[in-house]
This record gives C-alpha cells, structure tokens and sequence, in this order.
C-alpha cells in the first residue's frame, strides 16, 4: 500500500490541476476535515483508497480524489462505497473526469448561491437533473416536447448525455433516470426511454419517450414558465439558462454562425459543430455553463426557447444547438 503522505500529494496535485477558482480554499477545508480524523487511522484511510492497475494513474488519482472527498466532506449515510466510487468512474475519459472534480469543487464554493439541484423532482421540470443509461450523469432536461409521429410526450436533452454509457456502437435504448444516477437515481427513478438522438456537426440533442404516469410541467423550479419557441435569434440578444449545476446563468449572443469542436471521446473524438448559437456569461458568475447543465434550454427574456445548450465556449460561455434545427430533425414540436 502506498504511504499517507504520497497519496496525499496525489490527491493535492488533482484538485489544483482543475480549473475551480475555489480549489485552494477547498483544499485547505479538506485539509482540515483531515486534521479531525485520528492520525492513526490516517493509514487505514490510505489502504481504503487503494486501486488495483485499473485504468492509468491519472484516473486513478482523480478517483481516488473523489473517494477522499466523500469520505471527509459527504455526510456518512449518504457516502457510497469506494468501489461503487471506482466503477462509476473507472472507464471515463480524463477531461470527464476533470470536469467532474471542478464541479464538486465549485458546489463547495460558500459564494456561489445557486449550488447544484440534483433533487428529485415530480412533476418533471426544465433544468432537472438527468442521466442516460449506467452513466452518472448528471445532464439537464431542457423541456418537455411532443412527438410529431405518435403526439406521446418526450424528454428533450442532450445525445451525450442520455446515450453517454452506449456511444455510437449500439442502437440500445437506455432508461432515463430522473435524479441522475450519480446523484442517488436508481432503477425506480427511471421517467423515460430514449427512442432517437443525434450528435454530429449539426446538432447535440435527443429525446425520449415519457414513462406511464409521469408527469411533467415546462417550467423551471423556481416557476419560470416556457413561453414557447422562437426561431429569431440576433448577436447581442440577452438569454438565460437554467441548469441543473449551475441553476440559472445570464448571458448575451455573441454569434449565431459560431464553429466550434468540442471533444466527445465516446462519440469518435472531437466533433466540429457548425452555425451554432454562442453565448458569453454576463453578471457575477465566471462560466455560463459548467458540466451538469448539459442540455439545458437557451431561453430569451420573454421565456421562449431558442435553443439547447451542449457545451462550453470562450471566455465563460457556451454554445448550443438552434431549437429550429432540434425540432427539425428530431421531428418533434412544443406542445
């Protein structure tokens, strides 16, 4: 077993090598969440982080970052096993798994009033959280949309995130667990089966057919109600989102023809999406979108939706898909 003290500069070089401005005071309230625990149970904390050679020794460090974090700073009756830890993770890509840490570091963050929503929620509301599959998640639902073919109510999202377990290498139609599975979700919270998607140059999004006796509401927790679609979208419009990491974020176009690749390492590696809506964050917040808003709805002042969120963009941003486009070519309307 390796010693305290190397594990413990393993675990320090993890944090700081995220993007989290909060990670050094994170680091110092780990450091004295530690301080409470006995120094002679400071080994059998070490052994109980320890990894067989799964995976490279980044991904073992990240995972064992997160085991650590759970076990100082998660209460005890909701801490998960580490090995339920290392199977959630153990297969993700590096840059996932990074995203994952700066995001646990910045919900600690005390001046961030919005801290992530990973509640449950019924009826079913935009900006709940969702994952696809065995996937933790978590991903956000933008809202709820009919289906032209059959007129059954559909979960609308991202593709990454409802068919993130699967790729492109199997046709499989996941439950959709609402809250997601990282966050507590289990079979019984499945609300959804997802029947169709796509993710290439023109689009990340998906939907998926509502479950018997779920119920739903387009509108956000907060009761922000969707006020429709609307295809006029111009540079310097002020928009908002609301996601299930960040909540609610506000934010102007910056362009409406952006190109932008962002990596998909599941999906065949970086795919480079053309005309889509790129926003830049306005107010105190640093980021528009963070990991966990994915799938978030792209709304204007009056509440209509001009788009679905599915990655970040320079300078605090983001950029999403134009709603035109997703109700194109996934067949589906508002209802």
């Amino acid at each position: 077993m390796k010693k305290w003290d190397k594990r413990l500069i393993e675990v320090k070089d993890a944090i700081l090598a995220t993007n989290a401005s909060y990670k050094q005071p994170f680091l110092n309230e780990l450091a004295t969440r530690l301080d409470a625990v006995p120094q002679n149970q400071w080994t059998a904390l070490s052994d109980s982080l320890h990894m067989k050679r799964q995976a490279t020794k980044e991904v073992r460090d990240l995972i064992r970052t997160f085991g650590l974090i759970e076990r100082l700073m998660v209460p005890q009756a909701n801490r998960r096993p580490f090995a339920t830890i290392v199977a959630t993770y153990v297969n993700d890509p590096v840059f996932m798994l990074k995203s994952e840490l700066s995001k646990i570091i910045k919900s600690y963050d005390p001046a961030n009033p919005n801290p992530p929503d990973l509640a449950k929620h019924r009826p079913l509301l935009i900006g709940c959280s969702i994952s696809g599959g065995n996937h933790p998640g978590p991903g956000t639902i933008a809202c709820i949309v009919l289906c032209n073919r059959t007129n059954r109510p559909m979960i609308l999202g991202n593709e990454h995130v409802m068919r993130a377990e699967f790729g492109t290498a199997t046709t499989a139609a996941p439950d959709i667990l609402q809250p997601s599975k990282g966050n507590g979700g289990s079979p019984s919270d499945k609300v959804a089966t997802y029947d169709r998607g796509l993710l290439d140059h023109r689009i990340d999004a998906a939907v998926a057919y509502l479950a018997n006796g779920i119920n739903w509401a387009n509108r956000t927790p907060e009761g922000e109600a969707l006020r429709g679609s609307n295809t006029n979208v111009a540079v310097n419009d002020v928009v908002w989102k609301r996601g299930t990491a960040s909540r609610r974020t506000d934010g102007t176009v910056v362009s409406i023809t952006a190109n932008k690749s962002v990596p998909h390492a599941r999906f065949g590696g970086n795919i480079n999406f053309a005309n889509q809506i790129e926003v830049k964050v306005t107010g105190p917040k640093e980021e528009f979108q963070i990991p966990g808003d994915s799938g978030s709805a792209l709304l204007n002042t009056n509440n209509e939706i001009i788009g679905i969120m599915h990655g970040g963009g320079k300078d605090g941003g983001g950029i999403a898909t134009p709603i035109d486009t997703v109700f194109q070519l996934l067949d589906v309307r508002l209802p």
